[in-house]
């Protein structure tokens, strides 16, 4: 699973640049909300992937609060979720 969240993210990325590419190329620029969604996209799926894979080395984050750093970095997470 871990490699697939890595590969959709990869792909989303360099699809993103593609679209980019083409719509610097082009006359019209009518590529623009392809290359944000394949960016959020990207993002969310990136994000999921780095929380996947805190859980599944660390443990759950409320079992790791005793440190102030760890509660403020998932927090964070989080946030920008």
């Amino acid at each position: 699973m871990m490699t697939l969240l890595f590969n959709l993210v990869l792909a989303g990325y360099i699809a993103a640049l593609l679209f980019a590419v083409i719509n610097l190329l082009a006359k019209r620029q009518f590529l623009d909300w392809v290359v944000h969604a394949l960016l959020a996209a990207a993002n969310v799926i990136q994000l999921v992937y780095i929380i996947w894979r805190w859980v599944e080395a660390v443990g759950r984050p409320s079992a790791i609060c005793s440190n102030r750093s760890f509660c403020s970095a998932w927090a964070t997470v989080l946030v920008y979720w």
